[in-house]
């Protein structure tokens, strides 16, 4: 009796264990897949492809090896199909990382090579401001395959309409390829479009000419690593800045924990294609910089980063005994000044030698070095937070 209620405990406490030591398995398997969520792309590229171009049905086979080698950097690809004859369609849905999307891929293939009108649905030309509406974020994509016909709609008007109306929030960029369009107008229709959003128009009239297309986007669209770069809350800066200095931002990519550069940018937001490694990225917003140590580059999914340049204010009040500082004083030998450090650091951010001190300073924590005669003060650690003002007061009581 006393075995088989030994064993029966055993077992109930093997179970126990067996069950704790999957939700352990479950937890970990959640939080892994959460955390790839939260490094992989949310972007989407939408492709709109007339069936009825005049190249042939190679174009199909060059697009699935387009969508193929760059799937890894959308998290789905929507594939509208129309015909511009009869300016009718259907829509095909590829939702990469799901393991169905290489079966989705040939189903959309299939329906690209084959003929007739399609399901019902409408034509691109009244897709494209649904489409532009629904995409939010500057790393989607549009891809348009036009013979030229957008099937009697001034579909580059709509566009810029369009953006007026979102006051030019939405920055997705549309590629435009011509296949053989037969006359001008139309072609000149292909090229607005493109222009209109940013993006780049290309005229086609062969395979070589296809390849070469497509190419060409891939340098494009199909970065592994990108860093979008704010100078204030809510307010990203993108494209770039040009003084009589030379640029006023810029990004430079190194092998991790050494002086190799790889990659350089003038453009935010910064966009990469790197090999698969570690690197250290320094990205230079006006007078600040700022870096991203260790980031581990893969080839299958894109690293997304955030940099803030925003800021705040700090006020420094000067005193010798009961009387304020102010104003510049030099006399021979005898100085005033300040200095501002990264805290912890040697390398001077700003030097000004008007008291009281007034800067503005990226977000981030400060040393604050203060000369007043023959005598010296520290501030150290001085935090800075966006929006707001630290104000310090120092008496050098006894310097005059």
């Amino acid at each position: 009796m006393i075995k088989r209620y030994l064993r029966q405990f055993n077992m109930r406490s093997i179970g126990r264990g067996f069950l704790l030591w999957n939700f352990k398995l479950s937890l970990l398997f959640i939080v892994f897949i959460l955390l790839m969520a939260s490094t992989a792309s949310a972007s989407r590229m939408v492709i709109f492809f007339d069936r009825s171009n005049h190249i042939g049905n190679k174009v199909v086979d060059e697009l699935g090896n387009f969508i193929k080698k760059n799937r890894f950097f959308f998290n789905d690809i929507v594939i509208k199909v129309y015909d511009g004859k009869g300016c009718r369609g259907c829509e095909v849905v590829i939702a990469m990382g799901n393991g169905s999307e290489k079966k989705r891929l040939k189903s959309a293939l299939r329906v690209m090579g084959s003929a007739g009108s399609g399901d019902g649905q409408d034509g691109v030309a009244r897709s494209f401001n649904h489409v532009l509406s629904n995409l939010k974020d500057n790393s989607d994509v549009v891809l348009l395959l036009s013979s030229g016909d957008m099937c009697g709609s001034d579909t580059c008007s709509d566009i810029k309409k369009h953006k007026e109306a979102k006051n030019n929030e939405n920055n997705v960029k549309i590629y435009a390829i011509g296949l053989a369009v037969p006359n001008i107008s139309e072609m000149e229709q292909l090229r607005c479009i493109a222009s209109s959003s940013g993006g780049k128009y290309f005229n086609v009239s062969d395979m070589t000419g296809l390849k070469g297309a497509f190419e060409e986007i891939e340098k494009i669209v199909s970065y592994n690593l990108e860093v979008k770069v704010y100078k204030a809350k809510g307010s990203e800066v993108s494209d770039y800045m040009r003084t009589q200095y030379g640029y006023a931002w810029w990004a430079d990519v190194y092998e991790s924990g050494t002086t190799k550069k790889i990659a350089s940018t003038h453009l935010f937001p910064v966009r990469f294609y790197l090999p698969r490694g570690k690197y250290d990225v320094l990205v230079h917003y006006g007078n600040a910089d700022k870096w991203l140590k260790g980031l581990k580059i893969g080839n299958t999914r894109r690293t997304r980063k955030k940099i803030s340049f925003a800021k705040g204010s700090l006020v420094v009040k000067v005193y010798s005994g009961n009387t304020e500082i102010l104003g510049t004083r030099r006399v021979p030998r005898l100085f005033w000044w300040s200095e501002v450090y990264r805290a912890g650091e040697k390398e001077k951010i700003e030097v000004t030698e008007t008291f009281p001190i007034e800067l503005n300073l990226v977000v981030g924590t400060y040393d604050i070095k203060l000369h007043y005669m023959d005598k010296v003060k520290f501030f150290k650690s001085v935090h800075i937070k966006e929006g707001k003002t630290v104000s310090l007061k120092a008496n050098f009581k006894g310097s005059d």
